[in-house]
């Protein structure tokens, strides 16, 4: 089980977004700089191959080629950026579809 406290978990460090991401607070990186894993204190754990479900959001926007409740799996994420202010940092896929979304539009059951 991970320790979201500890500083590293092998070869893997843990990480703090310089601003939270709709709950979403920490990242854990692998050896290769790679973000495998997001989460926050009241948010449950988002990870790299994980299989969840697309969700409108408060503001009722997904990503054109994506429908509310789809199931899709996630392939990436990326750190939050000023040059992009729509908090997108989870990539997800479906079929050959691959779309960026924020984690307020990620649902886990």
């Amino acid at each position: 089980m991970f320790n979201k406290h500890k500083k590293s978990v092998g070869k893997c460090k843990t990480k703090e977004f310089e601003q939270e991401i709709f709950g979403y607070n920490y990242y854990i990186i692998d050896e290769k700089n790679t973000i495998r894993i997001i989460f926050g204190n009241y948010k449950t754990m988002l990870r790299i191959d994980q299989k969840v479900y697309i969700s409108k959001d408060q503001f009722e926007s997904l990503p054109e080629g994506l429908l509310d409740r789809q199931k899709v799996v996630i392939t990436r994420f990326r750190k939050p950026s000023y040059e992009d202010p729509t908090n997108s940092i989870v990539e997800v896929s479906f079929n050959n579809i691959k779309k960026w979304v924020k984690p307020s539009n990620i649902k886990t059951h």
